[in-house]
């Protein structure tokens, strides 16, 4: 999302530099990245620790900046080995923080600063720190929370490697639960927040989806702003698309039904386009309801369905999905790992896409499911809710189903719905029509953060 968003902030005019960390591989992978000469010292607690920048030369595209220092970045994972966190990632990301906040004040001189989750979070508040300790202005920082879940929490005794003074370390501040919450710290000293839904924004000010941050949250909520992640339609699109044996619009359908097939040959299904397919691609985890679908898909898979997954992530999970497939041999595909061409294939082949998440702060995978004529049979939370619409909501534009109680029973009901859908053909040409012409552009979430930096600026 945020590299879509800034390929469409700067086609919009807005002079976007990116400044990530040098991960490995990606020296490699783009052999002509160059020296910017910035080198410079970053204070770590006691330590102090070299860094230098690289960086992109493309003259089209927005600038990117590397932060180099091969003792924290280049490493065969970005934030674990072995399914384990690595030991030093409070070190890692304070000193990642310290040199975004170094080149912001001394080299490039932005108007405004956006950072994103936990990993940016102390670059809030070590701002904040020196609007009051320095004469030198700082720039107003946006901070967007991409999922609350994810907390960056640490043992107190990492905090003197920020350097800051200790008075920050309280309730109000970045002490949580007796841990230092690099999360909290962007929440509770950024500018403005934003976040990836309207319905998520209000969702995470409540006890049930604020994972214990929603009274911090509240005292912000004027400064909270929910905008919509969006998609580049350049590259999630069925009428020009690379990876799909056969294109497709809205006016002509046929290709879908032909990808469909593809996509039943390909992954060993059986070769039956009168069997509606079910598809899921995304992350194994909890949040994502795998815990209620496996039991529905063990239900509906009884009957004449098929289902395809693509996806990582618990080794529980995994193995699950791959029994399932044992046991409904034809019936079921589970593909682990990920891979650029066949998401597409399974969106363009599928004919309605599942996420019952237990919470989803925005899912990107429900808006190229649209795009690509696979019904979303959705959880009605977070940005699940703020784009599909359901037929009880709106009787013309219904483009996917939605169910609100978290369980199996609530999602083998919305399996049934999806079969009667199926089973009409008007209605499910109605329904794919209607879902390939939901407009979720990157273009518009650039253009409402725009509105959020003119704000800052003025």
């Amino acid at each position: 999302m945020a590299g879509s968003l800034t390929v469409a902030l700067a086609k919009k005019g807005i002079e976007v530099i990116v400044v990530t960390p040098l991960y490995k591989g990606i020296a490699d992978k783009f052999p002509d990245l160059q020296d910017q000469q910035i080198n410079f010292q970053i204070t770590v607690g006691s330590k102090t620790v070299p860094c230098s920048i690289i960086g992109t030369k493309q003259p089209d595209s927005p600038k990117i900046l590397f932060v180099k220092n091969d003792s924290y970045f280049d490493r065969d994972g970005i934030y674990q080995s072995n399914g384990l966190d690595f030991a030093d990632n409070a070190e890692r990301f304070i000193f990642f923080s310290k040199c975004i906040v170094k080149l912001a004040k001394d080299f490039l001189k932005p108007d405004i600063v956006h950072v994103h989750d936990w990993q940016t979070g102390l670059v809030s508040l070590i701002f904040h720190h020196e609007s009051i300790t320095s004469s030198e202005p700082s720039p107003p920082v946006v901070f967007t929370i991409h999922n609350l879940a994810y907390q960056g929490n640490f043992p107190p005794d990492f905090y003197p490697l920020t350097n800051l003074p200790w008075h920050y370390y309280n309730i109000d501040g970045v002490e949580f639960f007796g841990q230092m919450s690099l999360l909290k710290a962007g929440i509770v000293f950024a500018t403005k927040i934003t976040t990836v839904s309207p319905t998520y924004s209000k969702e995470i000010q409540t006890l049930d989806f604020g994972c214990g941050l929603d009274g911090v949250i509240r005292k912000r909520k004027s400064d909270l702003i929910g905008i919509l992640n969006g998609v580049d339609y350049n590259e999630w699109n069925p009428t020009r698309n690379k990876w799909l044996p056969h294109k497709f619009s809205s006016k002509n359908l046929r290709g879908k039904l032909l990808n469909k097939r593809f996509l039943q040959k390909s992954l060993n299904l059986i070769e039956d386009p009168s069997i509606p397919v079910f598809a899921n691609v995304g992350r194994l985890a909890e949040q994502k309801g795998l815990d209620i679908l496996l039991p529905a898909l063990e239900q509906k898979l009884h009957s004449q369905i098929q289902f395809v997954l693509l996806g990582a992530g618990d080794p529980e999970y995994e193995k699950k999905f791959l029994s399932l497939a044992d046991k409904f041999p034809g019936k079921v595909a589970v593909k682990l790992g990920f891979n650029h061409g066949l998401p597409h294939q399974i969106f363009a082949g599928s004919d309605f896409f599942v996420m019952p998440s237990r919470f989803e702060p925005c899912g990107l995978s429900q808006l190229y499911a649209l795009k690509f004529a696979s019904i979303p049979i959705v959880r009605a939370v977070g940005g699940l809710n703020d784009s599909v619409i359901d037929i009880r909501e709106n009787l013309a534009n219904a483009d996917g189903i939605k169910f609100f109680e978290y369980s199996t029973e609530a999602l083998l009901k919305a399996f049934d719905e999806a079969l009667v859908v199926y089973q009409n053909k008007g209605l499910l040409e109605f329904y794919r029509k209607n879902a390939m012409a939901a407009d979720f552009s990157i273009e518009k979430t650039a253009d409402n953060y725009i509105k959020v930096y003119s704000e800052l600026k003025s």
